[in-house]
């Protein structure tokens, strides 16, 4: 009786794969996965958002950069000056002078913290689909 096991492996098959695997990670596939998670996030803080004019809720957006091949780094957030404000409270006088006792009202933070669960199933299903359409 023999403890012997055998195993052969397709070299050339394996870096078929593994090319694949990088030409799909380092572009569009890594990209289209933060943002569909990061929509998620996006919608939650525009629906929590005070509303008044409606510019906060417009002003929200997403930025997503890849620093390298194998990273990529989703932002949500706004330009707006006054947003800083609404999300954590002020009081005080601003640069020009004017007084403020604002209350916080946060909308990124707990859109973040409602959604984590399914920020990561979102980016997780939608790098899977793009893998598999890449043929990895």
């Amino acid at each position: 009786m023999s403890d012997e096991v055998s195993m052969s492996l397709d070299i050339e098959d394996f870096t078929r794969q593994l090319q694949c695997l990088e030409a799909a990670t380092s572009g569009r596939v890594l990209k289209t996965a933060i943002t569909a998670a990061a929509l998620i996030v996006q919608n939650d803080a525009k629906r929590i958002a005070p509303y008044v004019t409606g510019n906060l809720r417009r002003s929200i957006h997403i930025e997503v950069e890849q620093p390298s091949r194998f990273v990529a780094n989703g932002f949500i957030g706004t330009n707006l000056d006054y947003a800083r404000r609404v999300e954590y409270g002020f009081a005080g006088a601003d640069v020009l002078g004017r007084i403020y006792n604002q209350p916080a009202k946060p909308y990124l933070r707990p859109a973040m913290d409602n959604n984590r669960a399914a920020v990561l199933e979102e980016f997780r299903e939608v790098l899977i689909l793009g893998l598999a359409a890449a043929g990895v």
